[in-house]
C-alpha cells in the first residue's frame, strides 16, 4: 500500500533474496530466487506492474548476523534476520 499511495510514479523495484549459510551455494541461489520471485508475485497481485520489478538472488551474501556452530535450532534461530527479501524502489514521490 505505501508503495502505491507514496510514490506518484514509481520507475523501478529491485527485490533481492538472501538466505542464512546452510545449504550449498546453488541451493541457496536458487532458495534466495525464489524468495525474491514470491515477492514480485505478491507485489504484482497488488496492483504494481511485473514489468518494473526486477527480481534477483543473493544466496547467503551480505550476512546481517554471523552465529558460528554447526546446524542447531538454537543456530538456526540466530540465523533467521539472514533469511531476508530487500526491497529497493525508484521512483517520484
Amino acid at each position: 500500500n505505501q508503495m502505491k499511495t507514496g510514490y506518484s510514479k514509481i520507475r523501478s523495484v529491485e527485490v533481492i533474496g538472501y538466505t542464512d549459510r546452510f545449504g550449498s551455494v546453488a541451493s541457496n541461489m536458487q532458495l534466495s530466487l525464489a524468495r525474491a520471485n514470491s515477492v514480485k508475485s505478491y507485489l504484482v497481485a497488488q496492483g504494481i506492474s511485473a514489468n518494473l520489478i526486477r527480481t534477483q538472488g543473493a544466496g547467503s551474501s551480505k550476512s546481517v548476523v554471523n552465529c558460528p556452530g554447526p546446524k542447531s535450532a538454537a543456530v538456526i534461530g540466530c540465523l533467521m534476520p539472514n533469511r531476508r527479501i530487500e526491497v529497493s524502489i525508484n521512483g517520484d514521490m
